[in-house]
C-alpha cells in the first residue's frame, strides 16, 4: 500500500512539474521564435544590472526588422512571420557559431535584443559584423528597407535598463 501511494505521489509530482514548466515557457518565451519574450528580457537584464556580487558587464544588442510592416501589409502575415523566424534563426546560429554567452529575446513584433554578458567590445563587433553579413545574404526584394538593422551599447553593473536601451 505504501509503495502504491509512493508511486502515485511520484506520478502526480511529475505531472505538476511538467505543467509548471509549460507555464514558465508560456510566460517567458515568444511562441513564434522560441526566443525569450520581453518579460524574460526585462527580468534577465535587470538581474544583470543589479547583481552586486558579480558586477557584470557586457553589451546589449538591438536588432530591428525595418521591413516587417511593409512585408506584412504587402505580402501578408504569413510572410511576415517567415521573415521574423528567419532573422531569429540567423541570430541564434551566429550565437552558436561564435560560442557567445548570450541570450536572444523578442521584445515586440519587429525588435529583438541580445544580451552579451561578460563580452568585450571586439567580441561585440565580431558578432555584429557576422550578423550584418548574414542579413545581407538573406536580403529579398520584399525587404524594402533591408533585412535588419543592428545597434549596440555597453552596460556595466549599476546602469539602468532604459539608459542602455536608449544608447543602443
Amino acid at each position: 500500500a505504501i509503495n502504491a501511494m509512493s508511486n502515485q505521489l511520484s506520478k502526480v509530482f511529475k505531472q505538476i512539474t511538467s505543467q509548471a514548466e509549460r507555464y514558465r515557457l508560456h510566460a517567458y518565451s515568444d511562441t513564434l521564435t522560441a526566443a525569450g519574450n520581453r518579460r524574460a528580457f526585462e527580468l534577465a537584464f535587470d538581474r544583470v544590472l543589479t547583481d552586486a556580487e558579480n558586477q557584470s558587464h557586457g553589451f546589449l544588442m538591438l536588432i530591428r526588422l525595418d521591413s516587417l510592416a511593409h512585408v506584412n501589409s504587402e505580402y501578408g502575415f504569413e510572410q511576415g512571420d517567415a521573415y521574423i523566424k528567419s532573422v531569429a534563426e540567423s541570430v541564434k546560429s551566429q550565437l552558436i557559431i561564435g560560442s557567445f554567452d548570450a541570450e536572444l529575446y523578442r521584445l515586440n513584433g519587429a525588435d529583438f535584443a541580445v544580451l552579451l554578458d561578460e563580452c568585450d567590445e571586439s567580441q561585440c563587433i565580431e558578432l555584429m559584423t557576422a550578423l550584418v553579413a548574414g542579413f545581407t545574404t538573406t536580403e529579398k526584394s520584399e525587404y524594402a528597407f533591408g533585412t535588419a538593422h543592428v545597434g549596440s551599447a555597453e552596460y556595466v553593473f549599476g546602469d539602468t535598463r532604459s539608459s542602455v536601451i536608449e544608447e543602443a
